[in-house]
């Protein structure tokens, strides 16, 4: 039985990318021990499912269809640097949402719970939602001049979110490759 690595995500329009591809290669060089992402592979993750077999996904695509196409189509806006678990003993850089948190946490929120029933675990933690620039090789650690680049807050744009994606993610030794299994619409106003 075959199984795909599966994620619900939001696209990023290509001014966007764009954006931010220019900035990680500004600050690239100040940040030592990172795999930087690529532009193809710039999302915003509303929920990581993990290994699926492959004939559960016309079940999570109706689910999903189901409770995304309720919702009203949003928008969010990009700004600023940060790490995750923090600046000093960073495992991922990502950019930031400067507006547009509630309604990205309240379709986070209903992905997560439209798919429960089908036997996906709930999320534990509370979303952050947030853009993966890249990861930080284990035990890296920045001196304070390189921590205040995230001080900044450089602004990336704004994105129209009109659809989720369901996306299948291969691990290969150049990077992610994501591949859209099923569109999924927002309501339209």
């Amino acid at each position: 039985m075959a199984s795909l690595r599966l994620f619900v995500a939001l696209d990023l329009p290509p001014a966007m990318r764009d954006a931010l591809m220019a900035a990680v290669r500004a600050v690239g060089s100040a940040l030592p021990g990172v795999r930087w992402g690529r532009s193809e592979t710039l999302h915003l993750t509303l929920k990581f499912l993990g290994d699926t077999p492959a004939e559960r996904v016309p079940d999570v695509t109706e689910a999903l269809r189901a409770v995304l196409g309720d919702i009203p189509a949003g928008r969010f806006a990009v700004a600023g640097f940060g790490t995750f678990p923090n600046p000093r003993r960073p495992s991922v850089v990502w950019a930031g949402i400067r507006s547009g948190t509630e309604w990205l946490t309240k379709v986070a929120g209903r992905v997560d719970a439209a798919l429960t029933p089908l036997g996906f675990a709930p999320e534990q933690r509370a979303f952050q939602p947030h853009i993966t620039l890249g990861r930080v090789r284990q035990g890296t650690r920045w001196p304070t001049e390189v921590v205040r680049v995230f001080e900044a807050e450089r602004p990336f744009g704004e994105a129209a979110a009109r659809s989720a994606i369901l996306y299948a993610s291969t691990l290969a030794r150049e990077g992610a490759i994501h591949d859209p299994l099923a569109e999924l619409p927002f309501r339209q106003s």
